[in-house]
C-alpha cells in the first residue's frame, strides 16, 4: 500500500509541478491554457489520495479500497491509450504499474476484509466478571455505628 500511494504522491507533486512535463512522458502530447490547470488540480487530488491512503501505522480498509478502485480504473484508461498508439516513453510502463498494483492492492483488500470479517465473527461479549459487588444482590456497607 506504501508503495501505491508514494507512486500517487510523486505523480501528484509531478503534475502540480511540471504538468507539461508530465503529459509529454506519459501520453506524448502537449498541454496549454486551461489543461495545464485542469492538469494540476488532478496532480493535488492524487497527491491528496497518496497522504490519504498512506499506511499510518497500518493500512486500513478504506485506504486500500481507494487505491484499489483508482488502479482498477486508470489501468484500462492507460491501455487503451496504447492501443489507440499513443507513444509516450512512459506509458507502457505506466500501464504494467498500474496492473501489478491493482492485482497486489485487490489481494491485500480481500485478505484484510477477510481477517476484519473473521476478527468481528470471533469476538464474543463476555460477562463481567463476577465479583462480590455484582452477584445479584448489594453489598454489605459496614456503618460507623458497628
Amino acid at each position: 500500500m506504501a508503495i501505491a500511494a508514494g507512486f500517487a504522491m510523486l505523480t501528484g507533486i509531478a503534475l502540480t509541478l511540471v504538468p507539461g512535463l508530465v503529459s509529454r512522458a506519459l501520453l506524448g502530447g502537449e498541454i496549454a491554457g486551461a489543461g495545464i490547470g485542469v492538469a494540476r488540480i488532478c496532480g493535488l487530488a492524487m497527491l491528496a489520495l497518496g497522504i490519504a491512503c498512506w499506511p499510518m501505522p497500518h493500512p486500513t480498509l478504506a485506504g486500500l479500497r481507494a487505491l484499489l478502485i483508482y488502479n482498477l480504473l486508470i489501468t484500462p484508461y492507460l491501455a487503451w491509450q496504447l492501443v489507440r498508439g499513443v507513444t509516450a516513453k512512459v506509458l507502457a510502463p505506466a500501464v504494467a504499474v498500474h496492473a501489478i498494483l491493482t492485482v497486489l492492492l485487490a489481494l491485500a483488500y480481500f485478505s484484510a476484509e477477510r481477517d476484519e470479517r473473521r476478527l468481528e465473527e470471533s469476538e464474543v461479549v463476555l460477562p463481567p466478571p463476577q465479583t462480590a459487588d455484582n452477584r445479584g444482590h448489594e453489598p454489605k456497607v459496614k456503618s460507623a455505628a458497628q
